[in-house]
């Protein structure tokens, strides 16, 4: 189920978290919830407000084998080199279809294929992610993983960055940060969690521009539900009109490698908000070892309503866990 309309919905301040695009959003979500999978209302207390959020969620199950991501509300940049396709062999537990691209040996790739977004101060993406050749040590190459900020440049203007770098000679260091001004604000750390070949890894990504010249701008990213780097002194604009508008996830490039690899992605999920419903494998979720995030259709401090999507999750197994704006987990109950 796609739902790319929220992302392109034009607005008359472009500054402005558009609230026609949030309605249009939630909109489609229900509509197509109904259709894809079961919509399920919880009720409660205290799950807090969920502001001006929009969401999106697909799993590429409504395209044929061999769409390009030009063709799922991408933009497509084929002229740097490689195209991403829709496959099913490799897709995430049976659940959903997959982005796939091969990377040649040695062959500079640079596809930057992102999806351009409503203007905001804040972003979550979710996905799954796997790749068949992770760099080694001393590998020439690096692996642009994320990538989110005001334009799809590396300088002069805000932006947030995961790369892998295999010719720092460390197997598992990772540059985690922000690019301002022509400066770079690292946090390297050790990343033994990806460096997983043919395994499928959930990658989440938080990321919140800082008040205009202030180191207050927090950036996360967790594998597998386990915090690999967190950083909330940033500055990451240096006035206030500054948003992010588009998103890149795994498909920004790699520079040489020794070999080729593929990567994959497979359910992807973005919002505005940290408020979030997740399916896992364990009633306590830090024990969890499968996640399955969930379409929100609609929420309110009483009530949420979301898409169920159980995915490799078993039945008989399942746990949902309710996060809330402030990422403060507020819920766990069987389903």
């Amino acid at each position: 189920m796609a739902n790319n309309a929220a992302w392109n919905t034009a607005t008359t301040d472009p500054l402005a978290r558009s609230v026609q695009a949030v309605s249009l959003n939630v909109a489609a979500v229900a509509t197509a919830a109904s259709t894809d999978y079961p919509e399920v209302t919880i009720s409660g207390s205290g799950f807090g407000a969920r502001t001006s959020a929009f969401d999106f969620y697909d799993n590429y199950n409504s395209y044929a084998d061999g769409t390009l991501c030009g063709e799922i509300g991408y933009s497509d940049g084929s002229s740097y080199g490689g195209r991403p396709a829709i496959q099913s062999a490799d897709s995430h537990e049976g659940n959903g279809k997959a982005l796939e691209l091969i990377y040649p040996a040695l062959g500079n790739r640079y596809p930057k294929v992102r999806r351009d977004t409503d203007p905001t101060e804040t972003l979550y993406a979710a996905f799954w992610f796997k790749w068949t050749a992770p760099p080694n040590a001393g590998d020439v190459g690096i692996f642009k993983i994320f990538r989110t900020g005001e334009v799809p440049a590396y300088f002069m203007e805000p932006l947030f960055y995961d790369t892998i770098r295999g010719s720092d000679g460390i197997q598992t260091t990772m540059d985690a940060g922000v690019r301002l001004e022509d400066e770079s604000y690292n946090q390297a750390g050790n990343r033994t969690n990806l460096k997983h070949a043919n395994q499928w890894l959930w990658l989440e990504y938080y990321c919140e521009l800082s008040t205009a010249t202030v180191a207050d701008g927090r950036y996360f990213c967790r594998v597998n539900g386990q915090t690999s780097f967190s950083r909330n002194d940033f500055v990451t604009r240096q006035i206030a009109e500054s948003r992010m508008r588009y998103v890149i996830g795994m498909f920004d490039g790699r520079d040489r490698d020794a070999h080729e690899t593929g990567i994959y992605q497979s359910e992807e999920y973005l919002s505005t908000s940290m408020a979030r419903v997740v399916i896992t494998d364990n009633a306590d979720y830090s024990l969890s070892t499968k996640w399955q995030i969930q379409p929100v259709v609609s929420w309110s401090n009483t009530s949420i309503t979301h898409g169920q999507v159980l995915g490799a999750v078993g039945a008989g197994e399942a746990f949902r866990h309710v996060f809330n704006e402030s990422d403060q987990l507020i819920l766990s109950e069987a389903v």
